[in-house]
């Protein structure tokens, strides 16, 4: 179990004796886009807001809201290992925690992290590497500095009442039955929302690239928004089949500035910037500086 459920903070980014710089777009290769996108619109954030946690009290949220899904609605991971209601592990340490929060019944209902690399042990593995023992050679950043580049986005999940809320089922936390039926479209595009935010964060922060060991359902959400992912690995039986694949800041970029993404990645541009740039954990990123990567998303 990792300290952060019970105890404060350790901040590794805060001791780093280096400070990361973003390879130049040009030195990536090229990916296709995916043709077919889609995405909710602004309006998405009349229902649901978005928050960058961080301290542990904060964090809590996030913690218990993957337990009842985790532990207690799959059982992917075992309860038992868990007994303060709070599912996480040793990689939340280095992991910066976003919380998506339904308004109009203030419930936090969705959550993932974005897994950094340890400044002080870069070479540490990735959760993916651990499990995947057969990637493809040179898919994998190696060098110390380099891997402060990468990222793991994972521990997605929402709560199963707004997953499989539809637009006539059981209204949940005393919302009345026409603001429910209201909501079906946000609901229904909240999937997609998440990887926004999780391409967002990931070029404001400066990210090279962002790894992900994914299951079928979340590999086409991915594509669908406009992100595709390449494999760099053979696929793997753990908890499901899953595939390895990663995906470069220039396509992320890509996928931004896309005329579906343009007005509500605007808007989470706003509000993601200036807590990303207070969070401990990203003092050695260039928006800890009050600026991104060079080829950064802006507002327009």
């Amino acid at each position: 179990m990792s300290g952060r459920c019970l105890t404060p903070h350790s901040h590794p980014g805060q001791d780093a004796v280096v400070a990361y710089r973003a390879i130049p777009s040009g030195l990536f290769p090229d990916t296709p886009l995916p043709e077919l996108v889609v995405l909710p619109g602004p309006d998405i954030l009349d229902t649901f807001a978005v928050e960058v946690l961080s301290g542990a009290q904060a964090e809590q949220e996030a913690f218990r809201l993957r337990y009842e899904v985790y532990c207690r609605e799959l059982g992917w991971e075992p309860g038992g290992s868990h007994p303060t209601g709070c599912e996480c592990d040793a990689d939340d340490d280095r992991a910066v925690q976003f919380l998506f929060r339904h308004r109009a019944s203030g419930r936090a209902v969705a959550t993932f992290r974005l897994v950094l690399a340890d400044p002080l042990d870069p070479l540490a593995p990735f959760p993916f590497e651990r499990h995947c023992p057969m990637l493809l050679p040179g898919m994998v950043e190696q060098d110390p500095v380099r891997r402060l580049g990468c990222v793991e986005p994972s521990r997605f999940c929402v709560l199963p009442a707004v997953r499989h809320g539809g637009p006539d089922g059981p209204v949940p936390w005393e919302l009345s039955p026409e603001s429910w039926r209201r909501e079906w479209p946000h609901r229904r595009g909240l999937g997609r929302f998440m990887v926004l935010v999780a391409a967002h964060a990931m070029v404001a922060i400066g990210i090279d690239w962002a790894y992900v060991l994914s299951e079928a359902g979340l590999r086409a959400i991915l594509r669908s928004s406009g992100f595709p992912f390449a494999r760099i690995g053979p696929d793997i039986e753990w908890k499901g089949r899953r595939s390895p694949s990663r995906l470069g800041r220039p396509m992320a970029r890509a996928g931004l500035v896309r005329p579906e993404a343009r007005v509500l990645g605007g808007l989470i541009a706003e509000r993601l910037r200036p807590a990303l740039a207070r969070h401990p954990l990203l003092a050695i990123y260039p928006v800890a500086a009050g600026s991104g990567a060079a080829d950064g998303v802006g507002h327009g």
